[in-house]
């Protein structure tokens, strides 16, 4: 079934075909965004779900991530970005349901080196 913003979004791609506006199309698909992530688990031993986490983080290549003392931030694509963070925090919420997680999630990839 069609939500009622879905005909607006059909209506804008098929528009901008005839107009020749890619570029609506391209953002539309490939929108950017930076996430700021904080894992706080309830709990003693609370540094190793933590790195566990930064680990995994780390170890994945399709977007960048920057680390500070209190938070991680990731830049990249808001979809493949979304996806990784529900699966990885459904994975750390089932090991440890006492946990809680911030995020704070920019429009557009913020990231400088």
């Amino acid at each position: 079934m069609f939500t009622k913003i879905e005909p607006f979004f059909i209506r804008l791609i098929t528009k901008s075909f005839k107009n020749y506006k890619f570029g609506i199309i391209l953002k539309i698909l490939k929108m950017q965004v930076s996430v700021d992530i904080s894992l706080y688990p309830l709990k003693e031993e609370f540094k190793k779900p933590i790195k566990a986490f930064i680990n995994k983080i780390d170890s994945q290549d399709k977007f960048k991530v920057k680390r500070n003392n209190m938070s991680t931030s990731i830049f990249g694509e808001y979809k493949e970005i979304m996806l990784w963070i529900t699966n990885n925090m459904e994975e750390t919420l089932l090991d440890d349901e006492n946990a809680v997680f911030v995020l704070k999630i920019v429009g557009g990839n913020y990231y400088r080196e």
